[in-house]
């Protein structure tokens, strides 16, 4: 569908992102978790598909970020 597509192009941003980062610590583990379920929830409260489209992509992005940094964490 629709959604998982532009989550998964979040994910592989997030992801390119993440890659290129130094060193991974708590602080922005926690700056990532936030900010990742502070997307959800912008998901969740979508009144439209377009909306949702627009707000799940920066989620897919914080979701393999916050994943990839909490594992080298």
């Amino acid at each position: 569908s629709a959604l998982t597509s532009v989550m998964a192009g979040g994910a592989v941003v997030g992801g390119l992102v993440v890659a290129g980062r130094n060193r991974p610590d708590i602080h922005r583990l926690s700056a990532v978790g936030i900010g990742f379920g502070v997307f959800i929830l912008g998901v969740a409260l979508s009144p439209s598909l377009a909306v949702a489209l627009a707000v799940i992509f920066p989620m897919g992005a914080l979701s393999i970020s916050f994943i990839a940094t909490a594992n080298a964490t």
